[in-house]
């Protein structure tokens, strides 16, 4: 049982992590998800370990749906020097993509956005889209 109230006999995706919105064959569906400061490791673009098991189950998750793909969005705040915080929103955009990658995603299955801007500092957001 993965958590995703989809009962295993009828489940396709029973890699699907507990809390993502998934359809009745058990298998996510497009939504966003975010990033925060806590996955990384101070002001830079190194994951936190946590990220890194996160990513892992998205990157599984993403095996056993080959109609999906994920868009990585950098979101700038707008507090402090804007091309620093640029940058380091392009940095871990770049760290998430290449773990994800290296977790044997392919690099056309990840799409990539950088300089929104938010509130909140230098975050990742990261869709799951379906189809």
């Amino acid at each position: 049982e993965d958590g995703d109230t989809i009962a295993d006999a009828g489940d396709r995706c029973q890699s699907t992590r507990r809390g993502l919105r998934v359809d009745t064959t058990g298998c996510f569906i497009t939504q966003s998800l975010s990033f925060g400061r806590d996955l990384f490791e101070g002001d830079t673009a190194v994951l936190t370990p946590a990220a890194r098991r996160q990513l892992l189950d998205l990157a599984g998750m993403l095996k056993v749906q080959p109609d999906a793909y994920v868009v990585l969005a950098g979101v700038v705040t707008g507090d402090g020097d804007p091309n620093y915080r640029l940058k380091l929103a392009q940095q871990r955009v770049e760290s998430v993509r290449q773990t994800l990658m290296a977790r044997g995603v392919k690099e056309v299955r990840i799409h990539v956005e950088t300089g929104a801007a938010a509130p909140r500092s230098g975050r990742v957001e990261l869709r799951l889209i379906v189809g």
